[in-house]
């Protein structure tokens, strides 16, 4: 049970965070800029374009930058959040394809195992 626990999370922490087009606070915006991260102003409106995990239970979440977890956004700094179609949510890569045999193996051997008992 451990190593599917295992195989799912590493799944879940390898996939491809989404490109997301962030509306932050004016806070929010000068901590953006602080850590490097390019914004751009229209009308007194600050927007980030980011790979950004979503935390489970509010509107915040991770800025990442080339696949590692950068910085934190709190949700209170947060106005709106708008995915951008840029292929993130294209099938698996090579690497969960893997993990994911990795997972089902098992499974796989269990039930032959299981069905050469039951035969024998």
């Amino acid at each position: 049970m451990i190593w599917v626990e295992g195989l799912i999370d590493y799944i879940d922490q390898t996939k491809t965070s989404p490109l997301v087009q962030l509306t932050l606070i004016q806070p929010g915006c000068e901590f953006v800029k602080r850590i490097g991260i390019d914004t751009a102003m229209s009308d007194g409106i600050c927007t980030i374009t980011v790979r950004y995990k979503k935390n489970v239970d509010d509107d915040g979440g991770t800025i990442e930058m080339n696949g590692i977890p950068h910085s934190s956004i709190n949700n209170t700094q947060v106005i709106g959040r708008h995915q951008l179609d840029d292929g993130s949510d294209a099938p698996w890569s090579e690497e969960h394809k893997r993990a994911f045999e990795w997972l089902l193996a098992p499974v796989f051997v269990h039930d032959f195992h299981l069905g050469c008992v039951v035969a024998g």
